[in-house]
């Protein structure tokens, strides 16, 4: 990799435009495959930032190279102001990491295996012993933290995951598929959790495959898939490129005949199509959702709706429409 930028030996110092994260051209090749074909990002201080993708899409390896987990085979990154790989030490300072793997020792109590991370850090003394209660308050752990590893369920595992990424209360914090089979309970705590770290002004990139956590957590998403940035945006501006935004289904009696012709002539009707085996209307619509009443109006004399369904489009409706396939596809 070729770097452009110099760090500081006093410390890193962030570009004018607040860029945290610069990557260019990124390239990673196992064999033949092309895990990350050129990827461009800038991701700026204070960020809430996601890569979404199926599985085997490159979100794994983008972030082993971003972490220097990694070496690219070409491209540039610079983390923090430090540039990768001469200035790797110095960027991993300011690195907390949270891996999709379980990172804790199962021998070890929740609270030593913090202790150990901690140590590996820098931390020591009651600082170090503040920041454990602290977390394992935050990650409502406290009552199992003098309990070994091994007693833990899948999703206390990966709350200490968590806590072990961040026992050294990194300026910027990488989370790969933090969530992953936690139960929905689990998974809203870590949401919650994940959003703190914004209100303390960390930088968080994060890789999901699921859609409703880019949804609702990040600031903005790119959509990755077969180690290209597809799509790019704020998870609004990246769903307002759909020709609709949601799909309204109205449920009709067996024996009804219905025309489309008239549903055209709503404005905000992208275009509509009659489910015989469901007896439904589908109509797909901009903005529409407000405009139901002018929809059951077009039904014919005597014909009732029996039911309306409205679902909203998603960031998987526009990876369908970029690619062909879902994304929760492996």
């Amino acid at each position: 990799m070729h770097n452009n930028s110099v760090g500081r030996e006093n410390g890193s110092q962030l570009p004018r435009d607040g860029v945290e994260i610069r990557v260019t051209g990124l390239q990673k090749r196992f064999g033949d495959v092309k895990a990350v074909d050129g990827v461009d990002l800038e991701i700026k201080k204070g960020e809430l930032f996601g890569l979404l993708g199926p599985n085997g899409a490159g979100k794994t390896t983008t972030i082993n190279l971003i972490t220097g987990l990694l070496r690219a085979d070409g491209g540039n990154i610079c983390v923090g102001g430090y540039n990768l790989p001469n200035e790797v030490a110095k960027a991993r300072a300011l690195i907390g990491f949270c891996p999709q793997e379980i990172s804790s020792v199962d021998y070890l109590s929740g609270a030593e295996n913090a202790r150990l991370f901690g140590t590996l850090n820098g931390l020591q003394g009651p600082a170090l012993q503040a920041r454990i209660t602290q977390l394992f308050a935050e990650m409502q752990l406290e009552e199992k933290a003098r309990k070994r590893v091994s007693t833990y369920s899948g999703g206390m595992k990966r709350r200490l995951n968590l806590i072990l990424a961040i026992i050294h209360d990194p300026a910027i914090v990488f989370l790969d598929e933090p969530t992953v089979g936690l139960d929905p309970q689990t998974r809203h705590v870590v949401w919650d959790y994940i959003r703190s770290f914004k209100e303390m002004g960390k930088t968080v990139v994060m890789t999901t495959h699921y859609i409703e956590e880019a949804d609702d957590l990040c600031d903005r998403v790119g959509i990755i898939d077969q180690g290209r940035i597809i799509a790019l945006g704020t998870p609004r501006e990246l769903k307002e490129q759909l020709p609709a935004t949601e799909e309204i289904e109205i449920d009709l009696p067996s024996d009804a005949q219905v025309s489309l012709d008239g549903f055209s002539s709503v404005d905000c009707v992208v275009d509509s199509k009659y489910d015989e085996v469901n007896s439904a209307v589908k109509v797909r619509t901009k903005q529409g959702i407000m405009r139901i009443g002018d929809l059951l109006a077009l039904l014919p004399p005597g014909v009732q709706a029996e039911g309306i369904h409205v679902r909203d489009f998603n960031l998987e409706d526009l990876f369908i429409q970029l690619t062909g396939r879902e994304i929760r596809a492996d």
